[in-house]
């Protein structure tokens, strides 16, 4: 039975959050392509000299991409403005077909650093157009840069972009059917549209599972941690899709799922009685920003008090 000096002391305990154990994923940092784009880019600035151009940010990171603008990496919507021996490099992503014919036709120094499992659908775009398909049916998210790459490389076949099985049966189909998926899909969603197609007797289809094996396995730690643990924070550009669909897909299972860019959106109330915290992020995120929220709050490591209100 507790004491009255017990109990007066549990009364003027400063209302804290208990010191979590913090728990991390084994697929965390930059992906393989992100980590080759953002290497190809700084060897051009190293053999060309600064400053280069990307259309488009090299990756979905404002924080990255910020500190790659002061090494002279600078990201342009358009190049039109650019003198033709001006180096300009392609990022992860890809881009449309008809996009990098007209870079090279301009004289422009191209730098490929398109993903190589992108590089890879869009080859398999291509031969299903060339094969004969009726339709080709993308599952991703209709206006990601990957996914408008992809897109352009099954004309003059008939292409649709969907992101579920109601979106699916919206569309009317025929004869041959060729299915890929943006890399950074998620597999339980494409499994879902893929069972669908199956199910239906007046389509021959061909299918490739273009999902990116890291995403995979990232995809399926998060989610594992997401059982085990009390609270999760999905550390991530907010503006990167697929750190928005890890988010998704661990809040399915666990309700404090909070989706962080940065060190300083970390609130007290995140935490607040969590035993334990996981720790994912997505294929754009640094180490170095996954490492500074691990050693950020108060009960863990004592310091920087004024980031948790």
């Amino acid at each position: 039975m507790p004491t009255a000096m017990n109990t007066q002391q549990r009364n003027t305990v400063p209302d804290q959050v208990a010191t979590p154990c913090l728990k991390c994923s084994k697929y965390i940092g930059f992906c393989f392509g992100v980590q080759r784009a953002i290497e190809m880019a700084r060897e051009a600035v190293a053999g060309h000299g600064a400053p280069i151009r990307t259309l488009g940010p090299l990756i979905h990171n404002p924080q990255v991409v910020a500190q790659l603008r002061r090494e002279g990496i600078r990201d342009v919507k358009s190049f039109a403005h650019l003198k033709p021996d001006a180096v300009l490099v392609i990022r992860s992503h890809g881009v449309p077909r008809t996009v990098e014919q007209r870079m090279r036709a301009r004289g422009l120094k191209v730098i490929d650093a398109t993903c190589p499992f992108v590089k890879k659908a869009q080859k398999l775009v291509a031969s299903l157009s060339r094969e004969g398909c009726d339709t080709i049916l993308i599952v991703g998210e209709p206006h990601h840069p990957e996914v408008e790459g992809l897109v352009s490389y099954g004309t003059p076949v008939r292409v649709h972009v969907v992101r579920s099985v109601e979106e699916l049966k919206a569309l009317k189909l025929a004869g041959r059917v060729g299915v890929v998926a943006q890399t950074t899909q998620s597999p339980a969603c494409f499994r879902k549209i893929i069972a669908s197609l199956k199910r239906r007797q007046d389509i021959q289809l061909t299918v490739h599972d273009t999902i990116c094996r890291e995403t995979n396995r990232r995809q399926r730690d998060a989610l594992r941690l997401a059982r085990q643990c009390d609270a999760i924070l999905v550390i991530g550009g907010k503006n990167s899709a697929n750190t928005a669909r890890l988010h998704q897909r661990c809040l399915a299972i666990n309700p404090r799922s909070f989706h962080i860019e940065q060190a300083d959106e970390l609130t007290r109330e995140m935490l607040r009685g969590a035993a334990t915290v996981g720790l994912v992020s997505g294929a754009s995120t640094p180490v170095s920003i996954i490492a500074e929220i691990a050693a950020l709050p108060p009960p863990l490591r004592g310091g920087r008090s004024r980031q948790w209100q």
